[in-house]
Order: structure tokens, then sequence, then C-alpha cells
């Protein structure tokens, strides 16, 4: 499959060397301009199925040809009809690299002309199926902003058109494929809202349209992987559900679709590497240590693998590297081995510092890898008393957070809960009044989830934890803000009770109220 993808690399870069030597010698016809942009378009998908930051700006370049065409007052239907496929897809590489306001911009002036051309009335069912697929990008990229009833809109209308598509031309794999994305889409929207019941029935489907299509085409990375990341959406609709023990084997399972996807080159291997060490942070966390250490084992043949085909510096075998030993140190996290856990985890964050990604999908991939490996590392010194340490390390976590952060409410959530930790380590050393300011807009935020939480079992410890770093913040209402944090901890699903995690965060509080932290 790495052979087939490297060929057709080839082959788009031979057919694009030849048309710009047609068009530089006076043929800027509209047949080979499109020829052109065709040829671009495809480059662009197979650099980022192979994680390199040319691949956007060949999709770019493939509009910049067209857009002179297809937006002419007397436009070919030939230049419209190629340029809602290149949009659709340049929409895609634009939420990808988080810009979300650009792609929903991109993927509504696809759907535009698609309409225009048939699309709507099914009058031109390719057009129709491209349309869905224009949408399903722009609901990612709704949700990423926050704006849920608009991703909410913009789905059921790409689903009524995609349905209909299938009803004439069942298992029209595009139609297919916009469906199982736009599926994913709801399943964030349904997380987002603190919904994890609704989350687990839209996830539920995205897993079986997903399967549908790897069964139509055993062989493709792209249903492979996302067959992996709707398996994946299951367990973590169960995990926020409190049923942590049935959303383990789906966490399992979904690695196997995703190793299955690895063909596909670079930018998949380093996918891989995050969804191992998110699993195997999932089974530290219920005790399963042996389970993590085998997750995390999983990953020594692609490392082999991309050893042979990557240059020793290369960004790609840094970055797996990278992700194998944070995934290391979380374990290790989870496990109490916290100087193991700091050694790892600075090691990570020195790696990262040190390279020069280019701009784009690989400047995210480094600021992910640099804010997980900080807030483990600020975690680790924390618990082993160097607050400042702690600061620093958990201060850099929460702005690499930031560098690729959206309005969801799950990226948030996330940089809540480092905030938490920093504001934590702030108070440890005295810094009262940065402590407050830190976790002051935490716990409005948590206030405000909990306000509106619909069955998330992980959101009430979050503001328990918020709640705990305030009190060591402000002594005045310290007693209680503690009260509070003991009432939540103490109502925890039952399944999290038990947890590691959790105990430390009781005993954290109890100890406070003792008066002893």
């Amino acid at each position: 499959m790495l052979g087939d993808l490297q060929a057709a690399g080839k082959n788009a870069a031979e057919s694009i060397q030849l048309l710009d030597r047609l068009r530089a010698g006076g043929d800027e016809s509209e047949a080979t301009t499109i020829a052109l942009a065709l040829a671009y378009a495809i480059q662009a998908q197979i650099l980022d199925n192979q994680n390199d930051a040319a691949g956007p700006v060949a999709g770019k370049r493939a509009l910049e040809l067209l857009a002179p065409l297809a937006e002419a007052p007397n436009a070919s239907v030939a230049a419209r009809t190629v340029y809602v496929g290149v949009l659709a897809r340049r929409g895609y590489e634009q939420q990808a690299d988080n810009q979300n306001e650009d792609a929903v911009h991109t993927e509504e002036q696809a759907t535009r002309i698609a309409a225009e051309l048939g699309a709507r009335d099914l009058s031109n069912i390719d057009m129709a199926a491209l349309y869905a697929e224009a949408a399903a990008w722009q609901v990612a990229a709704l949700q990423n902003l926050g704006r849920n009833e608009d991703a909410r809109r913009v789905a059921t209308d790409a689903m009524a058109i995609g349905d209909k598509v299938l009803e004439r031309r069942p298992g029209y794999r595009l139609a297919l494929h916009a469906e199982q994305v736009i599926e994913g889409g709801l399943t964030n929207v349904a997380q987002n809202d603190l919904n994890p019941v609704e989350a687990l029935r839209s996830a539920r489907r995205d897993e079986g349209i997903s399967r549908t299509l790897l069964n139509l085409d055993p062989n493709s990375t792209v249903s492979a992987n996302n067959l992996g990341s709707g398996v994946q959406s299951i367990g973590d609709a169960l995990w926020a559900g409190g049923k942590l023990h049935e959303a383990l084997p789906y966490y399992s399972q979904a690695l196997d679709y995703f190793e299955r996807a690895s063909a596909a080159g670079a930018g998949q291997i380093i996918l891989n590497s995050y969804v191992r060490g998110t699993v195997a942070h999932q089974q530290a966390v219920t005790g399963d240590f042996s389970a993590a250490a085998a997750t995390l084992a999983r990953g020594a043949p692609s490392l082999e693998k991309l050893r042979l085909k990557e240059p020793a510096g290369g960004m790609p075998l840094i970055l797996v590297e990278a992700i194998g030993h944070a995934g290391e140190a979380d374990a290790a996290l989870e496990h109490g081995d916290l100087p193991t856990a700091r050694r790892l985890a600075h090691q990570v964050m020195d790696q990262m510092r040190a390279i020069k990604p280019e701009r784009g999908v690989q400047e995210v991939q480094k600021y992910v890898t640099l804010f997980w490996s900080g807030d483990v590392a600020g975690q680790a010194e924390y618990m082993l008393g160097n607050y400042a340490a702690a600061v620093g390390a958990e201060r850099e976590a929460v702005e690499a957070r930031k560098k690729y952060l959206t309005e969801a409410i799950n990226d948030r959530r996330d940089v809540a809960e480092k905030a938490t930790w920093l504001a934590m380590s702030l108070a440890k050393q005295g810094h009262l009044d940065e402590a407050l300011q830190v976790i002051g807009p935490v716990v409005l935020f948590h206030r405000e989830l909990a306000a509106k939480n619909h069955g998330d079992r992980w959101q009430p410890l979050e503001l328990a934890s918020a709640l705990y770093a305030e009190a060591l913040a402000d002594p005045k209402k310290r007693a209680a803000l503690l009260r509070e944090a003991a009432a939540l901890t103490d109502g925890l699903a039952a399944e999290l009770r038990p947890l590691g995690d959790v105990r430390r965060w009781r005993e954290r509080i109890q100890k406070a109220q003792q008066g002893a932290g």
C-alpha cells in the first residue's frame, strides 16, 4: 500500500511538471488548467497522508488555479464541478489545521455551488454526494467553534441529502463517507453537550457506517481509520457515562483498526501513536498497568518500519518516539512512579522545544505532545513537592494547549484541568493572587457546565478539583469550598470512586479540611 502511495505521488508530481510546462509554453486552456488543479489536489491528499506540510500548500494551489475559471460569470459546468471537490478537500485541510472559521466559509462555498449544480434536487447525484461531503467537514468545523446548534442544523440537512443519494444508489461510498463524518461530528457535539447517551447513539451509527465502508473496500486505509475512530468514540461515550470497564474493549478494538490503516503512511502512524497513548492512559486509570504496558509496546513494529523509511532527524520519527515516551510517562504517573514520570516527561518536553516543525499539522503535533508531557511533568513535580518546577511545567502545558485550542467544550475542559494544577502549584508557592486569577475562570466555567450536565460522570470531579485549588488560593472561603468539593467526590458514580485518581483527590480534600493540606 505504501508503495502504491509513493507511485501515485510520483505520478502526480510528473503530471504537475508536464502541465506546468504546457502552461508556461502558452497553453492556458481550461482543460489544461483543470487537469493541473486536479493533479495538485491529488498531490495534496497524498502529502497529507504522509504528514507532509506541503499537502495544504498543494491544496491551496489547486484552488488558486481553479478560482478564476469557476468563479467567472459564465463559468463552465466542468470547472465548477471540479472546484466543488477541491473546495471540499481544502475545507477538510483547514479544519484539520484548526482554521475553523476559514473551513466553514470554504465548505459553505462548496455546498452553495453544489446546490446550483443540482445537488439539492438530485438532478446531479454525484454533486449531491459532494454536497454532503462538504457539509460533513463544515459540521466538524462548527463543532470545533462551539457552534453546536449550527452543526446540528447543517448535519440534518446534509444527512437528508445523503440518505436520498443512498436510496437511489446504495453503497455509494462518497455519500456513505459523508454520513460517517457527520455522525462523528454529531458524536462530538453530544460530548460537548455533556450528553454521553446521545453521544453513544451517534457513535454507534458512525461505527455501523464505517464498517459498511470497510466491507465495501477492505483495503481502504481511510475506511480502516474511520472505523477505528468510530469504535473509539463508542468507548469515549461509555467512559464519559461512567461505564469504564465497558469502554475498555472498544479502545483495544479501535487500535486494531488504526494499526490496519498504518499503510497510509507517516501521518497515520503518528495518529496511531497518540491513540495508543490515550488507550494506555485509560487502562492505567482503571489500574490495569500490565494492559497499559502491553498497549504501549504495540507501537514497536510501526516505529521500526518508520525508522526504515524516515531520516533519523525527521519530524515523523522524532514525534513517534516522543509520543511513546509521553505514554510511558503518563502510565508511570498513574502507577505512582513519580521519578520515572518526571524524567520521561521532561525528556519529551526537551525534544519538543528543540524541533522546528512546518506550520500546520506538524506544528499542532508538536504542541499536542508538549502539552501532554508538560502536564505529566507538572503533576509529578507537584506530588513530589517541587512546586516551582510544577508551575513551570504546567504553565508550559497550558500555553501549548492554547496553541491548538478550539471553542469546543471538551477542549476547554482539557485546558481547565491543566489550569487547575497550575493554580494549585502557584498556591503552594504562596502566589495566592495569581492562583486566584488562574482558577477563578475555571470554577465559573465548571459551575456553568454543572448546571447543564446531562450525565457526564467526570465533570463533577473536575469541578471538585477546581474548588480544591480555589480553596488553597482563598483562605477566607476555604472551609465552604472544601465542603462542596468533598460532597462532589462523595457523590461520584460508583465505578469512579475506587479509582486511584479519585482516591487521591478525596485524600487531598480531606487533608485540607483537617488543616494538613
